[in-house]
């Protein structure tokens, strides 16, 4: 029981039994209960579906998803970015840990990215992973980046009610081009995207051991950059007055990816929660402190217009380049009015004679040398 009226129940699920679109499942047969209205058995239970992904996957369709991913991720080692340093392989522990960096978009911003999103016939995951991209190759100055992302295999109305893991990781490519502005590399995402979800039914280990990518110790194979998209716009379930809303609790857990942006869109008029997960022992996480807030001020100059070239989205706030550039390089210093510049530079050989005053492709002259010159004139 918390202050007021509302009440706390915990459910403790194990992911081999259930996925993120489990959870309104269970709030809408806890709500069913609490009304005492009887909950339908389901007629496909989970064996079912396994029967079915099974049947589905025929030597035939596995060789043809195959033959689809191994030609959409040709040309690409699928290896760790440059500049992310590397596990010792060496060594026979090594340390997952993930820190998270939570910021919020705020819901003005949120609802212009669902509307931009509807303007330009995408979903807000679409949106969000194009934008990812192209924050990541702006730091990181990588345009080919292999980015993974759950989806799900419920894929009618038999699957939709059905409690059960669900989910398949999947490797979305999308090459950014030199020149490209924002609207033109989110059309490519999209076209990119609904490619790679009509090929999504095959197993990503399957891929993985058709394809044998090099693999690292301690990194994930074929990609170690994930996006994570959580829809929670659905409303409360009203029971008599009674709310029933779900929320999901952060976990402090190891990391399988180098790198991670989770987004979850609570509905229109609300903000996205939202953080950057990076793992403790490949990044220097007090550095990428200041992403949040960059990333933010991106999405803000993408919602204001759209057709910005990329190179041209900022990495900063005003807030951050303020810091950077005016506080952080606040050189000014006390001069007296009637000093000089040829009196400060003498004071200066009086102070370290010995000193490089003076270099260039032919010669170098310390303090003493400059000022015995400059007494010839």
């Amino acid at each position: 029981r918390m202050p007021g009226s509302e009440l706390v129940l915990l459910v403790t699920a194990h992911h081999i039994v259930a996925d993120g679109l489990c959870v309104p499942l269970i709030r809408d047969a806890l709500a069913a209960a609490y009304a005492g209205r009887h909950t339908k058995r389901p007629e496909l239970q989970y064996a079912d579906f396994a029967r079915w992904q099974r049947e589905a996957l025929s030597e035939q369709t596995v060789q043809a998803q195959l033959a689809w991913w191994r030609a959409r991720l040709a040309g690409h080692t699928g290896q760790p970015l440059a500049g992310i340093q590397s596990v010792n392989s060496s060594a026979t522990e090594i340390n997952t840990r993930e820190v998270r960096l939570p910021f919020v978009i705020g819901a003005a911003v949120a609802d212009q990215l669902r509307a931009l999103a509807t303007a330009a016939g995408v979903t807000p995951f679409m949106l969000l992973l194009a934008a990812w991209r192209v924050w990541l190759q702006r730091c990181y100055g990588e345009s080919d980046l292999l980015i993974g992302s759950p989806v799900t295999l419920r894929r009618d109305d038999s699957t939709a009610g059905m409690l059960g893991c669900m989910v398949n990781n999947v490797v979305f490519r999308n090459q950014i081009e030199a020149g490209q502005n924002f609207t033109a590399a989110l059309q490519a995402e999209r076209q990119a995207a609904l490619a790679t979800y009509d090929h999504s039914e095959l197993p990503f280990e399957q891929i993985v051991e058709a394809l044998q990518p090099e693999r690292h110790f301690g990194r994930h194979p074929l990609f170690q950059i994930m996006f994570m998209f959580e829809d929670r716009s659905a409303p409360p379930v009203d029971v008599n007055g009674v709310q029933f809303a779900t929320d999901v609790l952060p976990v402090d857990r190891a990391s399988y990816w180098d790198m991670e942006l989770s987004v979850t869109d609570c509905g229109a008029g609300q903000h996205m929660p939202a953080f950057m997960g990076v793992r403790e022992d490949l990044f220097d996480t007090q550095a990428l402190k200041w992403w949040p807030e960059g990333f933010s001020a991106m999405l803000e100059t993408i919602v204001a217009n759209p057709s910005t070239a990329l190179e041209d989205l900022p990495l900063l706030s005003h807030t951050q380049r303020q810091t950077i550039l005016a506080e952080w390089n606040d050189a000014g210093m006390p001069v007296d009015p009637a000093q000089t510049l040829h009196g400060l530079v003498e004071a200066q050989c009086l102070r370290t004679p010995a000193n490089l005053a003076l270099s260039d492709a032919v010669e170098s002259l310390s303090y003493s040398e400059l000022n015995a010159r400059a007494g010839r004139y």
